[in-house]
């Protein structure tokens, strides 16, 4: 008798032990509206360097970047909130929380005053800074990508003559538009070795 009583507990025990972990407790109200305000502070924040420091067009900055970040934001929200779920899973703990994910504010402002803001100060074009902005050099590592949107106006173009063989320039009527991605990695082994990568 005592012995099935003893197993019984055990089974209750074990059912308690891989009951699912509680996706959203009461405590999550405050953690939902405090990463909202942050995540939302640092988009008007990043929306104004973009327009008023960097002098970035409106299509860009609307059409473009805030809503890669937005994108950005939900998905990486949705990893992290799949990975605590599984390790509150695998460990039984009812305290596992997700780790936020959102824009660094540090990494902004160096970013913006550093890299892109003087860029666009001299060449007077502020999609080159933004090419440059995506630019990353960990130690011998660089990475870049590149997604550019441009209308172009009587854009100079190579016209090619299938009878003769020959090709020449030409200006084409009205607007052109080119979109697309380049992508770069290269790695430098020593001073006078290097690798690069380039696709686009």
């Amino acid at each position: 008798m005592t012995g099935d009583k003893t197993g019984k507990a055990m089974d209750a025990t074990t059912t308690a032990s891989v009951k699912k972990p509680a996706i959203w407790t009461p405590g999550d109200w405050n953690a939902f509206f405090g990463f909202g305000t942050n995540i939302l502070v640092n988009l008007i924040v990043l929306t104004g360097l973009l327009r008023f420091v960097v002098k970035m067009p409106d299509e860009l900055v609307f059409g473009r970047i805030l809503p890669a970040t937005g994108l950005m934001l939900c998905l990486s929200t949705m990893y992290y909130a799949r990975l605590a779920y599984q390790l509150a899973k695998k460990t039984g703990r009812s305290d596992v929380c997700a780790l936020p994910s959102g824009i660094s504010v540090p990494h902004m402002f160096v970013v913006t005053f550093v890299i892109m803001l003087p860029i666009a100060a001299k060449t007077g074009d502020p999609l080159k800074g933004w090419e440059a902005g995506l630019t990353w050099r960990p130690d011998r590592w660089a990475f870049a990508v590149t997604a550019f949107s441009n209308r172009l106006k009587d854009e100079i173009v190579d016209v090619f003559d299938p009878v003769t063989f020959l090709s020449s320039t030409a200006n084409a009527e009205g607007t052109s538009r080119r979109r697309g991605l380049e992508w770069q990695a290269s790695f430098r082994q020593s001073e006078a070795l290097a690798i690069t990568a380039h696709y686009s």
